[in-house]
């Protein structure tokens, strides 16, 4: 089990996932802050983690980040930790591997599920390509 994966998953996503499926992107964002705001929270109480605010959304589709790299590094936007949201699961490959970790396991999510990592140089990760269909994801800092 890998030691940095949100125990959490969005089980409410029919209605994320139609916002998706045509395009509307602000009310996509909106149904996220709903109802992954107050998951995301309740793991920063947990783990005592300090933020002054949240990132907005950004809407990937097929990333293709495949070299090893780190999230602080590669935007100097100085947030501290990585938020991806698997908006969908309807898609082949596209795993995250992460450099360095334990076993170097392969985070396969699926829809609703949500990752939290250090966005510092000790999770150094690459995707691994989309081997067939589209992988959606949503991806905030704090």
């Amino acid at each position: 089990k890998v030691d940095f994966l949100l125990n959490q998953r969005i089980d409410n996503f029919i209605d994320i996932q139609k916002d998706l499926v045509s395009n509307e992107k602000m009310k996509l964002k909106n149904k996220l802050n709903e109802l992954a705001l107050p998951l995301i929270l309740d793991y920063l109480n947990t783990f005592d983690l300090q933020t002054l605010s949240i990132k907005p959304w950004t809407i990937c589709k097929n990333l293709k980040n495949t070299e090893f790299h780190n999230d602080k590094s590669r935007n100097m936007m100085g947030h501290k930790h990585t938020i991806i949201i698997f908006l969908n699961d309807e898609y082949d490959g596209g795993g995250i591997i992460f450099k360095n970790r334990i076993g170097n396991d392969i985070v396969i999510p699926k829809t609703g599920d949500i990752l939290i990592y250090p966005s510092n140089e000790e999770y150094e990760h690459r995707v691994l390509p989309i081997l067939g269909g589209t992988q959606f994801l949503a991806i905030s800092y704090f």
